[in-house]
């Protein structure tokens, strides 16, 4: 009896170790399936599939760098080399349209100069303009460029509209072409289509020609860019520089399209001469704010959105930026004095006699000037220099504020000048000042 006892004792323990046993095989088993499940999870993340919008590109290098690739293309088309451009181009594309080394020329160009002589198409040089870019990212490496605009050159105005994709691999510095007629027989010339567009591809495998390099693009760089843009168009295409001027500065400063035709016909000599000297950055809410100052004192503000997507302020008193405003309110009402007497300078070294005759106090200007073409007369002889200014102390009277200055002119002539200042709701302000 005692020996059965002991065996079905010995039994129990032995069935309890195997279920202990088969319990901690399980345990780790299921750890390993966790484990597995947690792997896929982030390998899902790492190979994403493609986004499913399109942004406006906002790194500046990747940007420089795309343009640079659609620019290698455009000298390819314009040097008839096949052979190039064949191993540029997109191999689905190559497929798809029946292109060969020996044809890829004639399948994707569409540049036309039989107007230009000998000498012209010698010194022929062309490159995109670009007006908008899109990027779609298909994996950490792989990015689909949408690049509109037209093709320019160096000899006369034409501009020939054309829009490319770009397949661009990041870690490989390697690029796909897909020309102008592929954009329209998929209508991805449409910003509303694009997000349809896939590859299939992981790489893009290196060949002797569609290798690009990143340069790392400064703020100087940008600048000058867009002061470079500015002055084309001014030259060129006035009426779409207009365009390029920021909704509210057009508002406040030109009340028509005649008279922003007017101030850059009086201001072409400063603009084209124009030569950035010193600048500072802020960051705003949509993008940068770039704030010049030029080799002849005067402003010029760049609100940037995104890469080359700007618009444009011609000087730093017509409307406030939000820098001036967050200043102006922390200061006291002697010093917001002299920052009005400020915008009053560099409206008058600029002739803007519109600007100042609309901060004049009403009864000042009923006393003195009639009309604006009286005020501008008296104006334009008395003040027909450039100046520079020593403020003297600012003291108020019942309200109204005295700013004693001396202006300084070009030769080094001296003349004393009495601003008397209202300051209004906001960075608002009316004047007056010491008539002769």
């Amino acid at each position: 009896m005692k020996k059965i006892k002991m065996l079905i004792i010995g039994l129990l323990i032995l069935l309890v170790i195997i279920i202990l046993v088969f319990s901690i095989i399980m345990y780790y088993n299921g750890q390993e399936n966790n484990s597995d499940s947690k792997e896929t999870e982030f390998e899902k993340q790492i190979d994403y599939e493609a986004q499913i919008t399109a942004e406006k590109e906002d790194n500046r290098n990747r940007y420089y760098a795309t343009v640079s690739i659609a620019n290698k293309f455009l000298t390819a088309m314009l040097e008839e080399n096949s052979e190039t451009i064949y191993n540029m181009l997109n191999p689905e594309y190559v497929k798809e349209f029946n292109i060969t080394k020996a044809n890829a020329f004639e399948k994707v160009n569409c540049l036309n100069f039989e107007n230009l002589d000998e000498y012209q198409l010698d010194n022929l040089e062309v490159k995109i303009k670009i007006k908008d870019m899109y990027r779609i990212e298909k994996s950490v490496n792989i990015r689909n460029y949408f690049v509109y605009g037209n093709i320019v050159n160096n000899i006369n105005d034409e501009e020939i509209p054309y829009n490319l994709i770009i397949n661009m691999d990041s870690k490989n510095n390697t690029f796909y072409i897909l020309p102008n007629d592929y954009v329209k027989e998929y209508q991805y010339d449409s910003t509303n289509n694009i997000e349809s567009y896939q590859v299939s591809f992981e790489e893009i495998q290196s060949n002797e020609y569609n290798n690009f390099q990143f340069v790392n693009i400064d703020d100087a760089r940008v600048i000058n860019d867009y002061i470079a843009n500015y002055k084309e168009l001014v030259v060129k295409n006035l009426k779409e520089s207009f365009n390029w001027i920021a909704e509210d500065y057009k508002k406040a400063k030109f009340s028509t399209y005649e008279k922003y035709e007017q101030y850059i016909k009086e201001n072409m000599k400063d603009i084209l001469s124009m030569q950035i000297t010193k600048y500072r950055i802020n960051k705003t809410e949509n993008g940068k704010e770039y704030i010049c100052l030029d080799n002849k004192g005067n402003y010029y503000i760049f609100l940037e959105n995104a890469i080359m997507d700007y618009k444009i302020y011609l000087d730093d008193y017509t409307v406030d930026t939000q820098e001036f405003i967050q200043k102006y309110n922390q200061e006291t009402d002697l010093n917001k004095v002299k920052y009005n007497a400020d915008k009053f300078l560099k409206a008058l070294n600029k002739n803007d006699y519109e600007y100042i005759f609309g901060k004049l106090d009403e009864t000042f200007m009923q006393n003195n000037f009639s009309t604006f073409d009286g005020f501008k007369n008296y104006m334009e002889q008395r003040f027909n220099n450039s100046y520079t200014a020593e403020y003297y102390e600012t003291r108020e009277e019942n309200g109204t504020f005295i700013q004693e200055i001396e202006l300084i002119d070009e030769n080094g002539n001296r003349s004393s000048l009495e601003i008397i200042m209202q300051l209004k709701d906001g960075t608002d302000f009316v004047m007056s000042f010491s008539v002769n």
